[in-house]
């Protein structure tokens, strides 16, 4: 696993480079269902780990935000999402990351999610704990929700206007009751900044969380010592009396 997870690391930091310092200069190709973008450095990123893995373990399969699913049935699958935050690397806004997990028979066991402007590489896999540059980090140790920094994500208007609703009543939820409620609508560095006590915990008021968007940042989270729970995209995490008190005062209507 030590192994994977160096490759692993090796060439997201590879990619990286590509788009480093460019994102204000990487052309629009089109736009998709439900608003997202997708860059010529989505495809450039995607082509470079792609390539990379087929190139040195070809058996293993992925499944990548722009691709899709390749090879479906491997024991060993790569899940992708080469440029998380494409809305902000088109504006030139540095709150992008390459988000790369690894499952083995389904279940997630490598995380890496790397921020290349700030230079931020999380690392994690199962077992063995979450790093940041090498240093080992850990999720904050707040139980309360009225002591905690929540990062939040809400639908957007392509969302059905129920879910809207729900999750607009669910977010008032948060701002009556934690201490601060952000905003960054980039799952894996929202989990990730979670998995070093940033954020206090982690949660997403929407269906419309991807398996790319959070199988890197699950890993992250939960070897930092962080729960995660995930009922058909709708997400809370954090550390555990904290995600659990989240949990409740939300309600369990989707959660």
């Amino acid at each position: 696993m030590n192994k994977l997870l160096r490759f692993a690391e090796g060439i997201v930091r590879e990619a990286g480079s590509i788009v480093k310092g460019a994102s204000n200069h990487s052309e629009v190709l089109r736009s998709k269902e439900g608003g997202d973008l997708v860059t010529e450095g989505d495809l450039l990123v995607e082509r470079q780990i792609l390539d990379s893995i087929a190139g040195s373990y070809p058996d293993h399969g992925f499944i990548s935000e722009e691709r899709g699913a390749y090879q479906a049935d491997a024991d060993y699958i790569w899940v992708l999402d080469p440029i998380d935050g494409t809305k902000y690397f088109a504006r030139g806004i540095p709150l992008y990351s390459i988000s790369l997990a690894l499952q083995f028979k389904g279940e997630p066991v490598i995380g890496i999610v790397y921020s290349p402007e700030p230079e931020q590489m999380f690392c994690a896999s199962v077992g063995a704990g979450t790093t940041l540059n090498g240093r080992s980090i850990h999720c904050s140790h707040t139980k309360e929700p009225a002591d905690a920094i929540v990062c939040a994500e809400i639908p957007n208007k392509h969302s059905p206007v129920v879910e809207r609703n729900r999750s607009f009543d669910q977010l008032r939820l948060l701002i009556d009751n934690a201490w601060k409620v952000r905003l960054i609508h980039v799952a894996s560095l929202g989990l990730s900044w979670c998995a070093m006590g940033g954020f206090d915990a982690y949660v997403s008021l929407h269906s419309g969380a991807k398996l790319w968007d959070i199988a890197a940042g699950q890993v992250i989270l939960t070897e930092a010592g962080g729960q995660f729970s995930n009922n058909r995209g709708w997400i809370v995490a954090g550390p555990p009396l904290l995600h659990d008190k989240l949990i409740d005062l939300l309600g369990p209507t989707e959660l």
